[in-house]
């Protein structure tokens, strides 16, 4: 029998349909890709479904939960719609659709979203990844996890943008989930989805969806397409004051699937439409529910620090920067000396990691730390956890630093990365497939090293350390040396710096030594070049016996 093209099904069904025959409305494209649903947005009543909850390739629709995630940070104060968005190497170099920048190229965060939204534009996508989650990857470790607090319950994200990944997979009713979660959670943003057109530096970017204009009511939402997912399509369309939102995955082709989607809607507007099978309603949880669900069992660590009351500067520091969570500080010992790790505790998974992704694109030192031994015991028996052990000069240093981890967790496989950091070729070291038991107890003895739970990842390989200081000279009064330290920290951008002044003997008088510590090699350096050249010299004081990218010993 010859296959029969999705426009001679829909046809045949309708006439079915007219007939009085009880016929599904399910239009067989042929393909194994196909899937649909069409919910009424009021009841959530689901008026055609066909193999809704089947795994499928969601392709440029995952541009909706990049889009749900950019306003849910600008409605959160993270960011504003001015917010200037740069295009870096990685995002540049994604494949097209895209608006063609090169590295190094700036536009505002409204501008990108309206590049995603009309355009397509992969390469934006990952730049607003980038703005919001550090990394692409970690925002997409993000996105899915918002996507499970929405009731996205088979949605996995791995990218932005929706290219080509076999683990990036969705459901049609997912989709419809995220459609009904955009205009009920954002009335006011979705207006963006209704764009036709918008110019970007002398070009004019057209919207790929096209029942924006052929369509009666239709005021949204996204296109899509990779080879392994055919044609997709989110719509929503309201008559008569009656919304709905459709989905279909797997057109054979552009054309073919906007006719689909429009019979199903025509339909839809008619009464319901005869399924395949039973199909629930979808029930949105409530917007404060979703927020609230998670457990908040994960931290931060924000640095290691010489002393406590440094230490606990900066976790309340932190705290601040969060909004949210409990300061920290846990006292370790590393050879014969003390240090304190300042940390935020009482935090969700999404939180701890979306904190880490905005203090690095502040450039400051942060690690997300997965729950403690007992709150997640499947996780702790299994070799697949991992701890990280700073940055290098060389190769042979981080190897070496990593086999010495190996010895005390009893085994272990060493990594070693290449990584740029304060403008120069650095190694990174990390240690891997160990227990949760093992990691502790490496990291036990070190201070700047960080456990990484299985599938939690890191935003960043390793932190620079921040075993460094500058003394700024010796002063007759203490608040002759209190003035000096604030003046040096007011040239740091970071928050972790600890100013210290310190009685001494100078010429057999009493006198007053400024120091600031707790900084990394290149705040050293920046502190004492800024410092004035008239009055007491800035030395720059490098660690001793705490690793080091300036010492290279782990």
């Amino acid at each position: 029998m010859p296959r029969l093209t999705l426009r001679a099904t829909v046809l045949a069904v309708l006439a079915l349909l007219a007939a009085g025959l009880a016929a599904p409305a399910a239009a067989q494209i042929g393909s194994s890709r196909y899937a649909a649903i069409v919910v009424e947005a009021g009841s959530g009543r689901v008026l055609f479904a066909q193999d809704a909850d089947a795994p499928r390739h969601p392709a440029s629709l995952t541009k909706m939960m990049t889009a749900y995630m950019v306003f849910e940070a600008v409605r959160a104060n993270r960011v504003r719609w001015s917010t200037p968005v740069t295009f870096s190497a990685h995002a540049a170099a994604r494949p097209p659709s895209k608006l063609g920048l090169p590295a190094g190229s700036r536009i505002t965060l409204e501008q990108a979203l309206l590049a995603i939204i009309t355009r397509s534009a992969n390469d934006a996508a990952a730049a607003i990844a980038e703005t919001l989650g550090g990394t692409e990857d970690n925002f997409a470790r993000l996105m899915t996890l918002r996507a499970r607090q929405l009731g996205m319950r088979d949605t996995v994200f791995r990218n932005a943008s929706g290219l080509p990944d076999a683990a990036q997979i969705t459901t049609a009713r997912d989709m419809a989930t995220l459609g009904l979660r955009l205009l009920a959670d954002f009335p006011a943003e979705y207006r963006y989805f209704s764009t036709e057109s918008f110019s970007l530096r002398g070009r004019v970017h057209r919207n790929h969806n096209r029942l924006l204009a052929s369509y009666d009511g239709a005021d949204g939402i996204k296109t899509g397409y990779i080879r392994a997912s055919g044609f997709n399509l989110v719509t929503s369309a309201t008559r008569n004051g009656r919304r709905l939102v459709g989905v279909v995955l797997g057109g054979a082709s552009a054309a073919e699937r906007d006719q689909h989607m429009a019979d199903l809607l025509d339909q839809a507007f008619g009464g319901p439409i005869r399924t395949a099978s039973v199909a629930p309603p979808i029930r949105l949880v409530a917007r404060a529910q979703a927020a609230a669900a998670p457990a908040r069992d994960w931290a931060v660590q924000v640095g290691a620090f010489r002393d406590r009351g440094g230490a606990l500067a900066a976790a309340r520091a932190a705290t601040r920067q969060i909004g949210g969570g409990a300061a920290k500080v846990e006292q370790a010992r590393v050879g014969n000396r003390t240090v304190w790790r300042a940390q935020v505790a009482g935090l969700s998974e999404g939180q701890a990691r979306q904190a880490c992704a905005d203090r690095q694109r502040r450039r400051q030192d942060c690690a997300v730390l997965a729950p403690a031994a007992g709150t997640r015991q499947a996780a702790s028996a299994t070799r697949g956890w991992a701890v990280r052990l700073g940055l290098y000069r060389d190769r042979g240093g981080a190897v070496a630093a990593a086999r010495v981890a190996a010895r005390r967790a009893g085994g272990g496989t060493v990594q070693v990365e290449q990584a740029r950091a304060g403008g120069r070729t650095v190694w990174a070291a990390r240690l891997a497939a160990l227990t949760e038991p093992q990691a502790r107890r490496v990291c036990a003895a070190r201070p700047h090293c960080a456990p990484i739970a299985p599938g939690a990842g890191e935003t960043r390989f390793a932190a620079v350390s921040r075993d460094w200081a500058v003394r700024l000279g010796v002063y007759r009064d203490r608040a002759g040396a209190l003035a000096a330290v604030k003046r040096a920290n007011a040239a740091l951008a970071s928050s972790a710096p600890t100013p210290k002044v310190t009685p001494v003997r100078f010429a057999g008088r009493p006198a007053w030594r400024a120091e600031v510590e707790n900084l990394t090699r290149a705040e050293a350096r920046r502190t004492c070049a800024a410092w004035p050249s008239r009055g007491p010299d800035c030395v720059k004081v490098a660690p001793t016996a705490v690793a080091s990218v300036a010492s290279g010993r782990g």
